[in-house]
């Protein structure tokens, strides 16, 4: 999807699946790979749309985050069937594939924060070398709290003085986790 709420443009995309298309456990059934590849024609055009060209902040969704600092985390284009024994899991922890598609298209139109989930661990990463987009991976539906970054999480966006102010709640503790500001994108 692409809407604009006020002065922000919002960006759906689909990462698809956590596994390759050539995972037996797919059987043959899946055509991700395209897919993924399909999109970045899509959000090029949708980028140009008026409406969002001239927001003054983007921020894009989708479900598997495009990063991870984790050298062991499966970034799911491991073939052929998802194992490596570098990665501790045999599918994907952050889509690789996707940053490696949408994130200069993203990073080219300005785009100040991508928010994911997949993990059920709540983190943030914020821009760092070539990656000028914010990462927010939201928390899962853990209500242990011995179990560090495992909380429910709500995210929610305002824009007042000129900056838009991203807050994320701690569901588990009902306090304001984090609260992370972004100044308008340059074009």
């Amino acid at each position: 999807f692409a809407v604009r709420v006020g002065d922000i443009a919002l960006i759906g995309l689909d990462t698809a699946e956590d596994k390759l298309d050539t995972n037996p456990i797919f059987a043959g059934l899946f055509n991700s790979g395209e897919y993924r590849k399909a999109q970045v024609a899509w959000l090029k055009d949708v980028l140009k749309r008026k409406e969002i060209a001239k927001a003054p902040y983007l921020v894009a969704f989708c479900h598997i985050p495009l990063f991870d600092s984790d050298p062991t985390a499966n970034p799911g284009d491991v073939a052929p069937a998802d194992k490596d024994p570098r990665y501790k899991h045999d599918f994907a922890i952050w889509q690789r594939t996707c940053s490696e598609l949408w994130g200069p298209v993203l990073d080219k139109a300005g785009c100040q924060l991508i928010i994911t989930a997949h993990q059920h661990i709540y983190r943030y990463d914020a821009q760092a070398g070539d990656r000028h987009w914010g990462h927010l991976v939201g928390g899962g539906p853990d209500m242990d709290p011995a179990k560090e970054g495992r909380f429910p999480t709500v995210i929610e966006g305002e824009v007042k003085d000129k900056k838009l102010t991203v807050t994320v709640h701690n569901i588990l503790t009902g306090k304001v986790q984090d609260t992370f500001t972004f100044a308008p994108r340059k074009r």
